[in-house]
C-alpha cells in the first residue's frame, strides 16, 4: 500500500525501447501512483525497432545500491536509457560522476568527445560521511552548449566548489539539490565570489536547490546559485534552504540566488536566513 519509492532503472532491452512502468490493468505507474493494495508492476516495451543505432541494453538492468564516498577512481558510466526521446548516460556512483565532470573539461576516455547528456540514477554521496563535503575542490565541470544535466529528483551530496564553472547556452540542469555543499569561491575561476550551481550561466536551470551549504571563510560575497546571470540565463523553480549568516569579516554581499542578473529569474523561492553580522549588503 501507498506509493513507490523509488522504481527500477527503465532500462532498454535489445531492439526495444522501454516506455515506462505500468500495472496489471496497463495504467501507468510513477513514483507519485497510490496503491491500496499489494500489485505487480510491469515494463512496457515498444515494438521492435529495425535500427540498432537507436537501441540501448544491458545485460544485467537492476539497481545499482548507492555508494558512499569517493575513493578517487574515475569509472566511466555503461548504462543508458531513452527519457523525452533523448538518449542520457546513467549515473549512479561518486566514481561515474567523478569521471562525468573530468570529461566535461577534456575527453579522457570512450569515442564520443564528450557526453551531452546525463541522468542520475541514485543520491551521489562525495564525501565518506553524509554530514560533510570533500576535502579537495577538483570536481567542478563546465556544461556545455546545448547539454543536459539531469539530477531526476536526487542529491549530490558533499560536492567542494562550484558544480559547474559556466552553464552555456542552451544547457540545461534541473532536479537536482546540492546538499552539504561547500561553497568554494577559487573552484572553477580564482575569485573571492561563491556559488553553487556556476560562476557564469547561460542556460537553464530548473526545480533544483542548494541546502545545507557551508561557505569559504575566503569569500567576500556569497551568490547563492550563480554569480553571473547572463542575457540567456534562466532560473526557475529553485529553492534555497541554506542559512547565509556566516562568513568573515570580510564579506562584503549577500545574496540567495543571483549575484548579478540580465536574463530570468522565477517562481524562485528562499526559505533560508540571508542575514550580515556586519550590517553590509543584503539582497
Amino acid at each position: 500500500k501507498g506509493h513507490l519509492t523509488n522504481t527500477p532503472l527503465p532500462l532498454s532491452k535489445e531492439e526495444r525501447y522501454f516506455e515506462g512502468w505500468i500495472d496489471s490493468a496497463g495504467t501507468p505507474v510513477t513514483n507519485t501512483t497510490v496503491f491500496t493494495d499489494s500489485q505487480t508492476v510491469y515494463a512496457k516495451y515498444s515494438n521492435t525497432f529495425t535500427d540498432s543505432s537507436l537501441v540501448v541494453f544491458t545485460d544485467s538492468a537492476t539497481t545499482k545500491e548507492p555508494v558512499i564516498g569517493w575513493n578517487g577512481e574515475y569509472s566511466e558510466p555503461v548504462l543508458k536509457m531513452h527519457k523525452d526521446s533523448s538518449l542520457y548516460q546513467v549515473i549512479s556512483t561518486p566514481g561515474e560522476y567523478a569521471w562525468y565532470i573530468k570529461n566535461t573539461n577534456y575527453r579522457t576516455s570512450g569515442m564520443n568527445p564528450f557526453v551531452d547528456n546525463v541522468i542520475l540514477a541514485n543520491n551521489i554521496y562525495l564525501a565518506k560521511d553524509t554530514t560533510k563535503y570533500l576535502t579537495g575542490s577538483n570536481l567542478t565541470g563546465s556544461l556545455r552548449n546545448n547539454y543536459v544535466f539531469d539530477g531526476a529528483g536526487h542529491s549530490i551530496y558533499g560536492l567542494n566548489g562550484r558544480m559547474f564553472r559556466d552553464i552555456g547556452k542552451g544547457a540545461v540542469i534541473r532536479n537536482v539539490n546540492l546538499v552539504n555543499l561547500f561553497m568554494n569561491p577559487s573552484s572553477g575561476y580564482n575569485t573571492d565570489k561563491a556559488s553553487a550551481f556556476a560562476y557564469d550561466n547561460e542556460g537553464t536551470i530548473q526545480n533544483s536547490s542548494i541546502r545545507n551549504a557551508i561557505v569559504d571563510s575566503t569569500a567576500k560575497v556569497i551568490y547563492g546559485f550563480v554569480v553571473n546571470n547572463k542575457k540567456e540565463g534562466v532560473i526557475e523553480n529553485c529553492e534555497n534552504y541554506s542559512n547565509f549568516t556566516e562568513g568573515t569579516k570580510y564579506i562584503q554581499s549577500i545574496t540567495g540566488f543571483v549575484g548579478y542578473n540580465e536574463g530570468l529569474i522565477k517562481n524562485v523561492t528562499n526559505y533560508g536566513n540571508i542575514s550580515h553580522p556586519y550590517d553590509s549588503n543584503i539582497e
